[in-house]
């Protein structure tokens, strides 16, 4: 089963100073990480790091970071991996400069989210092989859990389903037990 950060509403805290880009240990404004998702029982996640003074989006400033939090003790995040989501590890430290990290979902999040979803895919099992053949599923694995079935048909299909093949490139070959008589629909759920 695939993992999900932890999330929180009205997760924006405030940094309690400036950190060059090599900072792996950041305080926060005392009191700031009772917003926050504690990482050792709920595990870790992604938040942004921004420019607050200058930039009321975190969006709009050119050195917004995301950044990883896999603990924090007191008021300190600590040891957290910067640089994350193609991002690149930026120095936050403007004189007279108010830095923020909010925990908002990022595309690291949508990911998450896509992968704890099985994804179901319709095909056609042709006549003349008595399989179907799909490519390209992304996460799909040799050891993925995988379920075909029969799809809404006129006809009575003739044989049980099968999975022949799955390979990490993403494809997926189905068969039939036994020689169908007409192209049939079906439904293969991939389980992550």
């Amino acid at each position: 089963m695939a993992t999900i950060d932890p999330v929180r509403n009205k997760a924006r805290v405030t940094v309690a100073a400036g950190y060059d880009a090599a900072a792996v240990n950041i305080s926060l404004v005392s009191g700031e990480t009772s917003k926050l998702p504690v990482p050792a029982s709920e595990g870790p996640f992604n938040m942004i790091w921004w420019n607050g003074t200058d930039y009321s989006d975190p969006i709009d400033d050119p050195n917004y970071e995301v950044i990883r939090v896999p603990s924090w003790v007191g008021d300190v995040l600590t040891n957290i991996l910067r640089a994350q989501e193609g991002t690149v590890a930026s120095n936050h430290n403007l004189s007279n400069k108010t830095y923020r990290m909010a925990l908002v979902p990022t595309k690291n999040t949508i990911d998450q989210i896509r992968s704890a979803f099985p994804v179901v895919i319709r095909a056609v099992l042709s006549v003349a092989t008595s399989t179907a053949q799909v490519n390209g599923v992304a996460g799909l694995t040799s050891t993925s859990k995988v379920i075909a079935n029969w799809g809404v048909n006129a006809l009575t299909p003739i044989g049980a389903l099968s999975i022949k093949e799955q390979g990490d490139d993403g494809h997926i070959i189905v068969e039939s037990t036994a020689e169908e008589t007409a192209d049939r629909n079906i439904i293969i759920t991939i389980f992550p």
